[in-house]
């Protein structure tokens, strides 16, 4: 009956929550801005552990493709089993990077942790034995722009939304897509304020990074916090200049 009223009130424009306001309450709203106005078909979930952004983009009722990438053995057969009864969902057992090769992933407790990157002293304080490496996995790498007219090949007339939760590693994700940038339209990034790995590159640098690639930044979404309210990392969303709407960037403000 709750889940019926539910849907019955959005139906009408009305949404009701528990405070304080789910987090990705703003990030529903924006991504469904950017959806709407850039015609985007397919997104390309990088970092998708076992399909919860999947989940989401379904829930907020995007109904396009969706193109996800896991390299972390369990956390990918788990994503596979889930993702296949949707056939608009692929999956591929892969990371994505700079360079093709084998690396090793870091395989913390918490799976979503999991990182190429070493956990740090903050890391273990703030996220304890969640963030603990278990062990180190050699997993596949390969460049975006290598393998995109591949994995695109089954969706008439793509229009690609990139979304990366790569625990420190999306800069590289986006050095291995130089070929292709000009057909992302829009991404979100997992970037952080408070570095939870050694060698992880900061907010700014990040969006600095991203910004000179030709994206501007259309929204900020806390994802974790200390217990004193400062913000760990944040979803970033942007939009390439040269594709976004004047309504999309009025839209934002």
């Amino acid at each position: 009956m709750r889940t019926l009223l539910h849907k019955l009130l959005r139906a009408g424009g009305v949404d009701v929550f528990r405070t304080p306001m789910p987090r990705w309450v703003p990030l529903r709203e924006i991504l469904l801005r950017i959806f709407t106005l850039l015609s985007v078909t397919c997104v390309l979930d990088v970092g998708a552990h076992t399909g919860e952004y999947g989940d989401f983009l379904r829930e907020i009722g995007y109904e396009g493709w969706i193109v996800s990438f896991e390299p972390v053995e369990g956390s990918y057969e788990a994503l596979r089993r889930h993702a296949g009864h949707d056939r608009k969902w692929s999956v591929y057992r892969l990371a994505l990077g700079a360079e093709e090769r084998l690396l090793p992933m870091n395989v913390t407790r918490a799976r979503v942790l999991s990182s190429f990157l070493e956990p740090n002293s903050f890391c273990a304080r703030e996220f304890r034995e969640a963030g603990r490496v278990e062990r180190r996995e050699l997993v596949r790498m390969r460049r975006l722009d290598q393998i995109l007219g591949d994995v695109l090949l089954p969706i008439p007339d793509p229009r690609v939304f990139l979304k990366m939760d790569t625990q420190g590693w999306d800069l590289q994700v986006l050095q291995g897509a130089t070929g292709i940038l000009p057909r992302i339209l829009a991404l979100q990034s997992e970037v952080s304020a408070c570095n939870i790995y050694s060698g992880m590159t900061g907010y700014l640098d990040a969006v600095s990074a991203m910004e000179r690639l030709g994206f501007e930044v259309v929204e900020f979404v806390p994802i974790s916090r200390k217990d004193n309210l400062a913000v760990i990392e944040f979803d970033c969303v942007m939009v390439r200049l040269a594709e976004a709407p004047l309504a999309l960037m009025a839209a934002a403000t």
